[in-house]
């Protein structure tokens, strides 16, 4: 039987004059194979304007939301499921606007509890997530079969394949992230994913293949995306942040090769993407400075001034989104915003750790700050503030791009985000390195030199005495780099078989606190259990 589309579906062929252009008549539903017949000897115009309502999409897939039905902000869209990550584990300590201990969802994701019930919202808003951009970017790729760009050369078929591609292999990545133990640290025989890559309303429900089968593919589509990419002549556009372009589909590979401990594929798309991207950010598009006049009653953390809060000032940028293009709100709740006192500190065990003149740890206030009151609609709003040891000003933005102290409001902060940057790639390829049982040190370097203006080389920085290995020094050098970011501390835990342990830090609320790395899977939600018969837990 053909399947029918509605017409409305296919957002290029919504208007009369787009059937006229293609030559056929509006009905009210036209076919797969009707669809399919066009494509095949369409010119580059003619694919935009069949699919590119659909396929423009896929870019976007990064930054969407809506991702859980409960009436919760943590786990709502993309920037909040990433940031809860790091919520618990042992380098973020976070507090309630009073300075006490959090309390509710706040307080549960930073003591552990309920984060991997099959039933609980923590879960289903993860899995959510990773299946509505499988299922988002398979509506498109219906249609980009191997059989249809065999047949046809245009460019922007192979661009919009290789979107998603590149998407696909994103969302299985992070769903393997938060529900399937960490293959490095287990063996092929760990069961994987469900894999899906065709788009029915009645597709029937799929059995989970084994962790290595899942990342096979998820590498494959990754490769295949960077090679369609470059077959459709995508660079590194610097000048869109927002697109997918060889720079994402290269960071995207290299972030599934260091989950599958394909080292050798991690090298080589990170030595891709630094080959295009220099530059990594200096001191001051880095460390977050007050810029009240002296004496001031107030303070001023200008968004617009630092690479964390403005795309402009962050020459690392990959992937990113301007303000007025986020998918919700700030860029990282209560970690960016000084018009609050809910704001993140570190932990005094990895502040210990970070060497002297390493300007890193000017983003941390180790003492006692305030009393202070902060530009909220007017210079002084009559609300006086005390920020706790160690608070962080690595995403301190009280003032928004284009506001000036007067007319900045907390409701209206207009603060950029940065996903994906070089650093990161850095780190990624170090990793790869001391996996392989070599030195890190030839990679690490650019990122010491910068971060310490030339004091010490990767090869001099004065590491305490616990770490010794090369990768104990990759790791430390991403838990102080990517501190607060991406909730890269949970999914590296995961990997790195690092469990939480609070134990010995100065202002954890709960130092006592340990949570296993076999509670770090989340499990699969219950409805995803009782609606596909095919399931099978391990």
């Amino acid at each position: 039987m053909k399947k029918y589309l509605i017409a409305l579906s296919l957002v290029g062929l919504a208007t009369t004059s787009c059937y006229e252009k293609l030559n056929i008549a509006p009905p009210n539903a036209i076919t797969d194979e009707q669809v399919q017949a066009l494509l095949k000897t369409a010119d580059e115009a003619t694919v935009v304007t069949i699919l590119g309502g659909m396929a423009d999409n896929i870019p976007t897939l990064f930054k969407g939301g809506g991702y859980t039905t409960f009436n919760n902000q943590y786990f709502y869209n993309y920037q909040a499921q990433l940031l809860c990550r790091n919520i618990t584990g042992n380098d973020l300590v976070t507090s309630a606007s009073d300075y006490t201990a959090p309390s509710g969802d706040h307080g549960n994701l930073y003591a552990g509890i309920n984060l991997n019930g099959a039933s609980e919202e923590v879960s289903s808003a993860y899995w959510t997530r990773g299946y509505s951009l499988i299922t988002s970017t398979n509506k498109v790729m219906n249609y980009l079969t191997d059989d249809l760009l065999n047949e046809n050369a245009s460019l922007t078929l192979r661009k919009y394949k290789g979107w998603g591609q590149v998407m696909r292999a994103y969302a299985y990545n992070y769903l393997m992230e938060c529900y399937v133990d960490a293959y490095t640290n287990g063996g092929s025989s760990k069961l994987g994913l469900s894999i899906y890559t065709k788009y029915s309303i009645n597709n029937p429900p799929v059995a989970r293949s084994s962790a290595k089968e899942t990342y096979d593919s998820i590498l494959t589509w990754a490769k295949d995306g960077v090679a369609l990419l470059k077959q459709a002549g995508v660079g590194y556009t610097k000048d869109d942040n927002t697109d997918i372009d060889l720079g994402v589909a290269n960071f995207v590979l290299a972030r599934a090769a260091l989950c599958a401990g394909d080292w050798a594929t991690v090298i080589s798309a990170c030595d891709e993407i630094l080959a295009a991207y220099p530059t990594l950010m200096n001191e001051s598009q880095y460390v977050g400075v007050n810029e009240a006049p002296s004496g001031a009653d107030y303070v001023a953390y200008f968004a617009e001034h630092k690479g964390f809060t403005c795309l402009q000032q962050n020459p690392e940028v990959i992937l990113g989104y301007p303000y007025n293009n986020k998918a919700y709100g700030s860029a990282s709740y209560w970690t960016n915003n000084l018009a609050t006192p809910n704001i993140a500190s570190i932990d005094t065990r990895l502040y210990d750790k970070i060497a002297e003149g390493d300007y890193r740890k000017d983003n941390f206030h180790k003492d006692v700050w305030g009393p202070y009151t902060t530009p909220l609609n007017k210079i002084n709003d009559g609300t006086t503030y005390q920020m706790g040891p160690y608070m962080n000003v690595k995403f301190a933005a009280n003032v928004g791009i284009g506001q000036t102290v007067e007319t900045a409001s907390s409701a209206s902060l207009n603060i950029d985000y940065c996903m994906f940057r070089v650093s990161e790639v850095i780190l990624m390829k170090a990793e790869a390195l001391a996996q392989q049982g070599g030195s890190a040190n030839a990679a690490l370097d650019p990122l010491i030199q910068e971060r310490t203006n030339g004091r010490y080389t990767a090869a001099t920085y004065p590491y305490p005495s616990d770490v010794t290995s090369e990768l104990q020094k990759v790791q430390l050098q991403t838990r102080i780099e990517m501190w607060g970011e991406g909730g890269l501390e949970w999914f590296n835990n995961r990997r790195w078989n690092i469990p939480v342990n609070r134990q010995g830090s100065a202002n954890h609320w709960n130092p006592a606190m340990q949570f296993p790395v076999s509670q770090m899977t989340t499990s699969i939600p219950m409805q995803e259990i009782n609606t596909n018969p095919n399931l099978v837990l391990d």
